[in-house]
C-alpha cells in the first residue's frame, strides 16, 4: 500500500496557480497606488501610566454581519495596547483577506486594541470611509490572499500591507462615491424603519380587537403598561390605588390546556446520531418568520418506535423550552410538515392544537404578542439556562374569541386575516429594503474599481 506524500513543492505549485487565477480576476480599470501613498501606519502605545489610573475602553469584538464594533470598560490589562482614535482605520493582521477592515466611528472615544491589528491613519485628503471601502473590495481582497498565503496564520507584515494597491480618486470623487452609497443604505434604512412600525400597527390591532385600551397612568411621565396579569380578574386595572376600566369584554380565558394537548418535550441524542436518515427541528429552527422552514432542518438517527412516538404534525406548536438568552424561552412556531416524518429536539416543547376550537395561526400571533411574551418569561426558571415546563404552557390563560368566519370582527379568523394582509406588507418593506442594500454593496464595488 503506498502512501501518499504531500511535500512543500506541491503546495507551492498550487498557491503559484492559485496566484495567478486570482491575478487574472483582479479587475479595475482605475489607476491605483500603493497604500503607502493613502496612510501612515500609527504606533501610539499606551503608556503604562494610563493603565492604572483610568479604566479604560478595550476591544471586545467586531460582528461580522453589520460591521458593528464592540467595546466594554476594562482595568485588566494583560498585552501591549495602540490607541486607536476616531477616524482610524485599523486591519487585521490575520484576517485582512477576510475584509477584517474598520473604521472607528466619528462619535467614539479612543478604544485600545492590542499588536494583533495595525492602524492606519488617512491622509488629510482621503476619505476614510472611502479608503475603508475600498480595502474591502474584491480587488484588495485578492491581493491580501496573495500577499499571505506563506505566512504562518496568513498573517500581513506591514511591508506586505503597504504594497497593497488601492484605486485612486480626487478627493471629490471619493466624497461623492460615498454619498451615493450612504443614500441607497438610508433608503433601504428607512424601510424597515417604515416596516418596524407597520408591526406595532399589529399590536395595536390585537390589543383593540381583544378589547385592551391603552390608558395614561396619571403619576408617570411615560405610558401606562397593560400587563398580561392586570387583564384576567373582569378586565380592571389595578394600579398605585387607582382603577382604570377598559373595556367590560365579551371574550372569555381559558387555559391552554383546553385547545391543545399531547405536550411533550423529547429525550436528547447524541451528536453520533446527527446527519442520518430523519429531519429535526433544533432551536435555530424556530426563530423564523412564522413557520418552521422544513427545508433547512438537519437529519438524525433515531428509531421507527422512537419517530412513531415523537413525530410533529401539521399546525403543531413548537416552543422553546430551554435558552440561554432568557428573552427567548418558549418562543413559538407553527410547522408544516409536507408529509414528511419530522421529530423535535430535548430542548423544544411540542403540542398539538384542537383546529375546531382554536386558529393555530390565531394562538401563534398572540402568543408572539409582547404581552404574553412577557407573561410566559416571567413564568421560567432562570438559572444559567432559562427553563419553562410544560405546566406553566399548560395552565397559561388565553382569550379565546369565537372562530366564525373573517368578515365579522372580534373573531379569530378576521383577526388573523387582517394580522395577514399587514404581514404582506411588512415582508413587501423588508424585501425591497434587503435589496436596495445589495444593489448599494454592488453598486459600490462597481463603482470603486470602473468595472
Amino acid at each position: 500500500m503506498k502512501r501518499l506524500i504531500l511535500r512543500y513543492k506541491d503546495l507551492q505549485d498550487f498557491w503559484d496557480v492559485k496566484s495567478y487565477n486570482l491575478l487574472k480576476n483582479l479587475k479595475c480599470n482605475v489607476k491605483s497606488k500603493p497604500l503607502s501613498f493613502f496612510i501612515e501606519v500609527i504606533k501610539d502605545i499606551v503608556p503604562e501610566e494610563e493603565y492604572k489610573n483610568w479604566n479604560v475602553e478595550l476591544l471586545d469584538k467586531i460582528r461580522f454581519s453589520d460591521w458593528k464594533i464592540f467595546s466594554s470598560v476594562s482595568d485588566n490589562i494583560k498585552m501591549t495596547q495602540f490607541r486607536w482614535k476616531a477616524g482610524d482605520i485599523f486591519v487585521s493582521k490575520i484576517n485582512a483577506r477576510q475584509k477584517a477592515i474598520w473604521l472607528l466611528e466619528e462619535w467614539r472615544k479612543d478604544v485600545w486594541v492590542t499588536s494583533h491589528f495595525r492602524i492606519l491613519r488617512p491622509k488629510k485628503w482621503v476619505n476614510w470611509e472611502y479608503l475603508q471601502m475600498a480595502l474591502r473590495t474584491e480587488y484588495c481582497s485578492h491581493q491580501f490572499e496573495i500577499l499571505t498565503w506563506w505566512q504562518w496564520k496568513w498573517e500581513i507584515s506591514e511591508e506586505n500591507l503597504l504594497k497593497v494597491e488601492v484605486p485612486y480618486y480626487e478627493e471629490n470623487k471619493q466624497i461623492e462615491i460615498i454619498n451615493s452609497y450612504k443614500n441607497n443604505k438610508i433608503k433601504a434604512q428607512n424601510l424597515k424603519y417604515e416596516a418596524l412600525e407597520k408591526e406595532k400597527n399589529i399590536d395595536d390591532f390585537l390589543m383593540s380587537e381583544l378589547g385592551i385600551e391603552k390608558q395614561e397612568q396619571k403619576r408617570k411621565k411615560w405610558p401606562f403598561v397593560v400587563r398580561y396579569k392586570d387583564l384576567e380578574n373582569d378586565w380592571w386595572v389595578q394600579k398605585n390605588t387607582q382603577k382604570v376600566q377598559i373595556w367590560k369584554s365579551h371574550i372569555d380565558f381559558i387555559e391552554m390546556w383546553k385547545v391543545c394537548y399531547d405536550f411533550k418535550n423529547w429525550v436528547n441524542f447524541s451528536k453520533e446520531q446527527v446527519w442520518k436518515w430523519t429531519k429535526f427541528v433544533n432551536i435555530k429552527d424556530i426563530y423564523n418568520n412564522w413557520y418552521v422552514d422544513t427545508n433547512k432542518l438537519e437529519l438524525v438517527e433515531v428509531s421507527e418506535k422512537e419517530i412513531k412516538n415523537n413525530k410533529v404534525n401539521d399546525n403543531d406548536i413548537i416552543f422553546v423550552r430551554s435558552s440561554v438568552k432568557y428573552e427567548w424561552v418558549a418562543y413559538p412556531s407553527l410547522i408544516d410538515t409536507k408529509w414528511e416524518d419530522i421529530v423535535f429536539c430535548w430542548f423544544l416543547i411540542k403540542a398539538s392544537i384542537d383546529t375546531n376550537i382554536i386558529n393555530p395561526k390565531y394562538l401563534l400571533y398572540l402568543l408572539r404578542w409582547e404581552i404574553y411574551r412577557e407573561k410566559i418569561i416571567s413564568t421560567a426558571v432562570k438559572t444559567i439556562i432559562t427553563n419553562i415546563s410544560q405546566d406553566k404552557l399548560k395552565n397559561l390563560k388565553i382569550p379565546l374569541p369565537t372562530i366564525w368566519d373573517e368578515k365579522t370582527p372580534w373573531t379569530q379568523k378576521y383577526i388573523v386575516s387582517k394580522i395577514d394582509e399587514m404581514k404582506k406588507e411588512i415582508d413587501k418593506l423588508n424585501i425591497e429594503a434587503e435589496r436596495l442594500e445589495k444593489e448599494a454593496d454592488e453598486n459600490l464595488e462597481k463603482t470603486i474599481l470602473w468595472v
